[in-house]
């Protein structure tokens, strides 16, 4: 019986070839949308299961508030935090600390001449290895970091210093040799890439003890990531309630009024967590469920494609039907029959998806930048396949199938015809799908408009033609002022100046600020805080809107403070003029410093576009800056590089020359807003295909159903062009109302999207104007090659037989 409901469903596809490839192109579309999305979301949500106890392990992050009354939520807490906790509380079997410069450090093996720079470089307590599950090739994890100067390092690490025979060769062994000034005491594996924070290098956290003592010992300086591995899961909820009571207790009052700690779940970090000074970029939950919810659309059009199809064949298989019934056919029989179809069509759309998917994986990774694969070899795999071939089956055949199997047989064999009734349904369905292109057309217009707005924005400062590159760890302060000197004489050079922050891509230090006469109640405010030098505004063309800038004639400048008008708000202040000559005074790290406030520098975006510009405190502390950025003229580019790079050769010899420009900086910035909106716009087109091939197979029925009618109406002396008004005037129709019922939707949805920006473009009506006119465009491509090959038939061929 089976083998004859598929020796049937293969005659019915073979005889109607334009309709069967519609419905398999459309399926297989969908198939492949869904896989290549799929295997993206699988691969997001594996983040840190490789630790054996990640269930179990949680991380302590603060959420600060603000004089302003708003709030900020930082991934780092006070060093001191972490063992207080583990000491008070039995929840807490175990915890660790790492921290993360954030310069790449120079790593130099002396004896065999190979120096790097390093990003994933980390300090750690020696329990890291009882927190996260992190394997050993060499060494042994329980003692690897007890003690200062003691490091473990990576697979990669070790073969880049060391030679790919590291593990064989004994002269290559890295065990006890030294990089800088620490004792290899371990290789461990390569993190996996799957992991929410990288490590080549984990240094033990008593080497800091005597450089970063102060800040180790702080209870309201956060520099460092903390982790608990808790007895059980379940203790979370009660570890997080005494958190509080402990900030009371042990932080000073002033500050633990603002701090509001809590917990995060190892397993949760990576795509529902957005905080400040992240170890690593997360994912985004949000993208996640975005991009998985347009798969799931994408393959409802391809299921709509083919219910739509299937029910208008019912006009030339309602005799087949009624015959079969005639003859005693049940309707679970006719049924299974149907649904054969459906499953034998979905079968080889998977089959070519599959084949396809394979091909584009190599693309696809690029594209979203993570290393992804088809699983051939997990049963899950195969079973998730099957499942989905169900499912698809049932959603694109079960309808049809219901439909086709009803027709009563008296009316099939009398009239030739099944009920009418699913010309409606069809019509509701073309609406949804137009009506879904509409939305993802609008809402691909709105990403690339918001891009183009990023990209155009003016940041208030200048980014073309500048060169930025870091300097030496701890470089002399001489060393510092000769590399200036040297580099502003060059005559391709407009403009030198050495920062302790890049503008773009970097997170300024915060410090607590005291305004005489604006601080009555002596708490102070929070700003953010940026060293500088004499050149700073100059260098970026940052301008004043009250007072001057920092000069060399002024000795006194040393001591001096520029604020931006953010900080004027957050004071109350509205005349910038008041300002100047206000007596300043904050301490960083137990080194205070006073000084007057001598200008105002206009706004300037020192973070991305999704967050508000804060208030700014800039100051000159030439043993803080780190970062030179140079502003060259834009015809002597290549010289001025040469030239700087040979001053920097003479200066630091050892050490190598790694620059960068601050417009590919900001490109760095949004990378991932353009990757994910490059994404949306190539699943958007997919969905438009889709939806227009569904529309050619209605076309094309249309057509045929209503041959004869159009040819009376030639007879009768209708023109072309009123046959194609005819003909396209009832998918006009029903792309107008799907435009009416997208409009709206993609307004309110891109809306909340564009609110994650503190800066965004406008949404006007011209964005769903353009998006209608395009579907409309598009349908009226689509079916007006049907209609005009239907209008210009030689009516006597359709009227012959009449």
């Amino acid at each position: 019986m089976l083998k004859s409901y598929f020796k049937i469903a293969i005659r019915n596809l073979i005889k109607r070839k334009a309709y069967s490839a519609i419905m398999v192109l459309s399926l297989t579309l969908g198939v492949i949308s869904c896989l290549l999305i799929g295997t993206y979301i699988h691969y997001e949500f594996q983040y840190d299961l490789h630790h054996q106890h990640a269930d179990r392990v949680y991380r302590l992050v603060d959420e600060i508030t603000l004089p302003s009354g708003g709030t900020t939520s930082l991934a780092r807490v006070p060093g001191t935090w972490g063992p207080l906790l583990a000491e008070q509380y039995p929840e807490i079997e175990s915890y660790t600390r790492l921290m993360k410069y954030r310069l790449d450090r120079l790593v130099n093996y002396k004896e065999g001449d190979k120096q790097f720079y390093e990003p994933n470089f980390l300090w750690a307590d020696s329990t890291v290895f009882e927190v996260f599950s992190i394997p050993f090739l060499m060494g042994n994890p329980d003692v690897a970091l007890n003690g200062p100067n003691r490091v473990v390092i990576s697979q990669n690490a070790a073969e880049r210093y060391f030679g790919s025979d590291w593990q064989t060769d004994p002269q290559q062994n890295p065990m006890g040799k030294q990089l800088n000034e620490l004792t290899v005491t371990g290789v461990m594996q390569n993190f996996p890439a799957t992991s929410h924070f990288q490590a080549d290098f984990l240094v033990s956290i008593s080497t800091l003890y005597n450089s970063w003592s102060s800040v180790i010992n702080s209870r309201t300086n956060h520099y460092y990531y903390t982790y608990f591995l808790l007895s059980e899961p379940s203790t979370s909820a009660q570890l997080e309630d005494k958190l509080s009571s402990f900030v009371k207790t042990h932080v000073e009052p002033e500050a633990a009024r603002r701090f509001s700690p809590y917990l995060q779940s190892l397993l949760d970090i990576h795509l529902h967590s957005q905080l400040e000074a992240e170890l690593a970029i997360n994912g985004n939950i949000r993208y996640v469920f975005f991009f998985g919810g347009i798969a799931l659309f994408i393959l409802l059009l391809a299921c709509i494609n083919f219910i739509n199809l299937t029910t208008a064949r019912s006009t030339w298989r309602s005799k087949e039907v009624g015959i079969r019934k005639a003859v005693g056919g049940r309707r679970r029989q006719l049924v299974f029959q149907f649904l054969s179809e459906s499953v034998l069509l979905v079968i080889l759309s998977v089959i070519i998806s599959l084949a396809i998917t394979e091909l584009t994986l190599v693309w696809f990774t690029d594209f979203v930048d993570r290393p992804l694969t088809l699983h051939w070899a997990s049963p899950y795999f195969y079973g998730a396949l099957l499942f989905g071939i169900i499912i698809i089956a049932l959603l694109a055949g079960w309808y049809p199938a219901h439909f086709l199997s009803s027709v009563s047989p008296i009316k099939a064999l009398r009239s030739g015809k099944s009920d009418s009734h699913s010309s409606r349904l069809r019509q509701y369905l073309v609406v949804f799908q137009f009506a879904t292109c509409i939305a993802l057309i609008a809402s691909t217009l709105i990403i690339t408009r918001q891009l183009r707005y990023m990209h155009d924005k003016d940041l208030g400062f200048q980014t073309e033609h500048i060169l930025t590159f870091n300097l030496p760890d701890d470089p002399a302060q001489q060393d510092q002022e000769q590399l200036e000197r040297e580099i502003s004489q060059l005559a391709s050079v407009e403009q030198t100046t050495i920062t302790s922050h890049n503008l773009i891509g970097d997170q300024p230090y915060g410090a607590t600020y005291h305004f005489r006469g604006y601080d009555p109640d002596d708490e102070g405010v929070s700003m953010g805080r940026l060293h500088v030098n004499f050149q700073f505004l100059e260098t970026y063309g940052l301008s004043l809107v009250a007072g001057r800038g920092f000069a060399r004639e002024h000795t006194t400048d040393t001591a001096a403070f520029l604020i931006n008008e953010a900080a004027l708000g957050l004071l109350g202040v509205s005349d910038p003029s008041e300002i100047l000559g206000v007596e300043v005074m904050y301490e960083a790290n137990g080194y205070p410093k006073r000084g007057a406030v001598i200008g105002v520098v206009e706004d300037f975006h020192f973070r991305s576009l999704h967050s508000p510009i804060g208030p700014m405190v800039m100051d000159i502390q030439p043993e803080r800056n780190h970062f030179v950025a140079v502003r060259m003229q834009s015809e002597n580019i290549a010289e001025a590089l040469g030239s700087i790079q040979n001053i920097w050769n003479d200066l630091y010899p050892d050490i190598p020359f790694l620059y960068d420009f601050l417009d590919s900086k900001f490109d760095q910035v949004y990378k991932s807003e353009k990757r994910y909106g490059s994404l949306f716009t190539q699943f958007a087109l997919v969905s438009i295909i889709i939806a227009c091939l569904g529309l050619l197979g209605l076309a094309i029925f249309t057509a045929e159903k209503r041959a004869k009618e159009i040819s009376i109406r030639k007879v009768l002396g209708a023109s072309v062009s009123s046959l194609l008004v005819l003909l396209t005037g009832e998918f006009t129709k029903l792309v107008l109302i799907a435009a009416l019922v997208a409009t709206p939707l993609s307004w309110y949805f891109m809306s909340n999207w564009l609110n994650n920006f503190a800066y965004h473009a406008n949404v006007g009506v011209d964005i769903f104007m353009i998006a209608c006119g395009i579907a409309l465009g598009i349908a009226w491509i689509t079916v007006l090659y049907q209609s005009v090959k239907a209008a210009k038939v030689n009516p006597i061929k359709n009227l012959k037989n009449e």
